[in-house]
């Protein structure tokens, strides 16, 4: 399926406040594919095919949808994707059942309004209640990547050009557009909303409209920010410069020679070295002090339970006339997946959780916060 330059879930990289100008240095750059896009592509397909037909995720065990492409080996539904696409089979069932309305899944919708063609993107669950006024925009995330819901511009297109391709601009109040990501922790919850009336999308629409503007004049400069983590382009000086702050001043502003994409692959190691540096010293510092970054707070470290005495395990699977075979997927397979074909007591028994660390999360991530850094001297007055 060909996709619009313009890409709606692009949109947040090449908005008026972030980088327009990427759309003219990406242009002919190939976003290509990874195994983590491909099973999220097959997620999707899973949950529409469970919407359309009325089936179960969990009944779809087995399945195939899709395909890997660095080894073309076919996307095998499992127990760990069919209870993600749960989530959202649910949210769409019952979204259907409350307002008596059949939702439109992959629905690919254009933002005509612009007096163009070319902006438009497919919407995961369309679902307009004309009793109600009010149109439903859902978008399902398979991966880790935390995505929040206000202003979220992919959605926010998806509102606008879902009002232009079906013209029901005078027939709608308000856009409730819903994030649903069952693999990620989120402070809200796994299904998030936020609710838009059509006044705010007329705004929207504007900045949209500003955004190709400018992101079509040959003279609008690259930006650089946290937008960059979805940008193709690996020869970027702007990037480069954001990041090193090391300046080339008589050089062209959108584009790295090759010579010095040769100079900076030479020191990958120590850039790498620098930024694992960096993360390490901030963590210091929040234990040692509480002094934490700004949208970041103190949680505890995620921590997989390991096997210390797998011999022990062996035998002792071995005692309940249990194959140890289903312990391994060529290794020793993780505890959640064992415990669902040995008793929970050896699991338990074996798999040893280590105590867990300190990292830093997102302040949308939903692990609590934990108390960091000593008191200082001084802090309170002796007792007497």
């Amino acid at each position: 399926m060909q996709h619009s330059v313009y890409s709606f879930s692009s949109a947040s990289r090449w908005f008026e406040d972030a980088c327009p100008g990427s759309i003219r240095a990406t242009r002919g750059i190939s976003s290509g594919t990874n195994p983590a896009a491909e099973l999220g592509t097959a997620a999707h397909e899973l949950g529409e095919y469970c919407i359309r037909y009325g089936a179960q995720p969990k009944d779809c065990v087995g399945m195939q949808f899709g395909k890997y492409s660095h080894n073309d080996e076919p996307i095998v539904v499992d127990e760990a994707m069919a209870e993600a696409v749960e989530l959202y089979v649910g949210y769409a069932n019952d979204l259907a059942i409350r307002t008596g309305v059949k939702p439109e899944l992959e629905k690919r919708v254009a933002m005509s309004s612009l007096g163009r063609t070319d902006v438009y993107g497919t919407s995961d669950f369309t679902l307009f209640d004309a009793t109600n006024r009010t149109l439903y925009i859902s978008d399902y995330k398979h991966g880790y990547g935390i995505v929040d819901v206000p202003n979220n511009k992919q959605l926010i297109a998806y509102g606008i050009a879902t009002l232009d391709t079906m013209d029901i601009w005078q027939h709608v109040d308000k856009v409730v557009t819903t994030i649903i990501q069952p693999r990620k922790q989120h402070i809200d919850g796994c299904i998030r909303s936020h609710t838009y009336t059509t006044t705010e999308l007329v705004s929207w629409q504007s900045r949209y409209a500003n955004s190709i503007r400018l992101a079509e004049d040959p003279t609008t400069p690259l930006k650089a920010g946290d937008h960059c983590l979805w940008c193709v382009k690996a020869k970027c000086r702007t990037r480069l410069l954001h990041v090193l702050d090391v300046a080339y001043p008589d050089a062209p502003d959108d584009e790295l020679t090759n010579t010095e994409v040769g100079v900076l692959y030479n020191q990958l190691s120590v850039i790498r070295k620098f930024c694992d540096r960096i993360e390490e010293e901030q963590l210091n510092i929040t234990k040692s002090t509480g002094q934490v970054p700004e949208g970041y707070k103190p949680v505890k470290a995620i921590k997989w339970a390991k096997v210390e005495d797998e011999k022990g395990l062996i035998e002792a699977v071995k005692a309940e006339g249990i194959d140890p075979d289903v312990l391994y997927d060529k290794k020793l397979k993780g505890k959640t997946k064992v415990k669902k074909v040995i008793p929970a007591k050896i699991a338990n028994e074996f798999f040893i959780v280590p105590p867990a660390g300190t990292t830093l999360a997102k302040l949308t991530d939903n692990r609590p916060a934990i108390r960091v850094g000593g008191v200082p001297v001084g802090t309170f007055t002796p007792i007497i």
